[in-house]
């Protein structure tokens, strides 16, 4: 090589020879991204993934609604106007995550690491070791490849490194190896997670672990990340302010504990249960790692049946943890029930399909109080 990729009979050919080679070939091949189609040429990062377009003109269908990842550029980009230590780190993804923007206005404070999770983590600690206020934003499934440099590099030393996680939960159309149902963040000692649920306690969020440690929902010295998920609001536009846990909706039957983005399914299974007479506390998770033992407590007090619903893995995630801490604090919970992604990665479906087939849409949430009321 180098082969030219886009001529198929020289490509055959040349395929062809290394595998009758009878050793180990290595074959240069070059291609062109979005080669032979004009649009794609143009702006080979919109065309990565799409959903449907017209093929003449390459517009997108359906206008794109506002979208997590471009509140959060923005409110990066009003925090970098306001803070001259503020950087902005990616791994290949300044557009997916909403960095286009910041990268044109802030350029000597943009860095683009390539596909190295692990050195943008790394690459964070270094930073904010010197005094800078680094924000990784990072696809959620991408970020398990910097596990280690969370641990070593970010955690140990207690340094005030964002990370600012995406597509966390479940992702749709990109499939079960771009779900973010791991959530390996919360078991690393001294990390700070937050889940906002709307754009405003995104943008409260962000501001506070960027700017203003000392009041983000009572969290402690160390690196912060705050997890959201792909696409828009669903069902809940509220700011719940700083408290690491709020009671939505009060009910005195039974009540389930959520957070994110099922913020408005919880709500909405409520309102199904209230049709039938059930009052359903509704008690959401600002802060999810570490937990607020005793905010939960008053939150649940003289409630005996609980559903914790999270778009997570069973192993380690929320429902877990909280269940234990209401064992240990002997909250005198008669029945509780997980709601979760289950024991393995969903397969690939609309999100929607998704929650339905796990039970986390309404009527599954609404299904699963009505189980622990038995």
């Amino acid at each position: 090589g180098p082969v030219d990729g886009h001529d198929v009979q020289r490509l055959t050919a040349v395929l062809r020879a290394a595998r009758e080679a009878g050793r180990p070939v290595l074959v240069h091949v070059h291609t062109v991204k979005g080669s032979g189609y004009e649009p794609a040429l143009r702006e080979p990062e919109k065309f990565h993934g799409v959903g449907a377009f017209d093929p003449t003109t390459g517009q997108v269908r359906q206008p794109a609604q506002e979208t997590f990842s471009h509140v959060f550029g923005e409110t990066l980009r009003q925090l970098a106007r306001q803070n001259g230590r503020v950087c902005a780190i990616t791994a290949a993804m300044a557009d997916g995550t909403g960095l286009t923007g910041f990268a044109g206005e802030f350029p000597r404070r943009f860095f683009d690491v390539g596909i190295a999770e692990g050195h943008g983590v790394a690459m964070a600690g270094g930073m904010a070791k010197q005094g800078l206020i680094p924000v990784f934003a990072v696809y959620d499934s991408f970020l398990q490849r910097g596990y280690d440099m969370l641990v070593q590099d970010m955690a140990l030393d207690k340094l005030h490194g964002v990370l600012a996680v995406d597509r966390c939960g479940l992702v749709g159309a990109d499939g079960e190896t771009h779900h973010g149902c791991l959530d390996y963040l919360s078991q690393i000692p001294g990390m700070t997670v937050l889940a906002p649920a709307s754009f405003a306690e995104l943008r409260r969020m962000l501001r506070r672990a960027v700017l203003d440690m000392t009041a983000v929902l009572d969290m402690t010295a160390g690196p912060v990340a705050v997890r959201y998920p792909r696409g828009g609001e669903d069902g809940y536009d509220g700011d719940c302010g700083d408290e690491p846990v709020t009671v939505l909706r009060q009910g005195t039957d039974a009540a389930i504990v959520t957070y994110g983005i099922l913020t408005g399914q919880a709500l909405r299974a409520a309102e199904l249960l209230e049709k039938e007479g059930v009052s359903l506390r509704v008690v959401k998770l600002n802060r999810v790692a570490p937990l607020d033992g005793d905010g939960i407590c008053r939150a649940l007090d003289g409630v005996k049946r609980v559903v914790a619903a999270e778009d997570q893995l069973r192993a380690g995630a929320v429902g877990e943890r909280l269940g234990a801490l209401l064992l240990e604090r002997g909250a005198g919970i008669e029945r509780y029930a997980l709601r979760n992604a289950g024991e393995a990665l969903p397969a690939q479906g609309s999100t929607a399909q998704l929650r339905h087939v796990l039970g986390l849409d309404a009527e599954g949430m609404a299904q699963a109080v009505r189980e622990v009321l038995k």
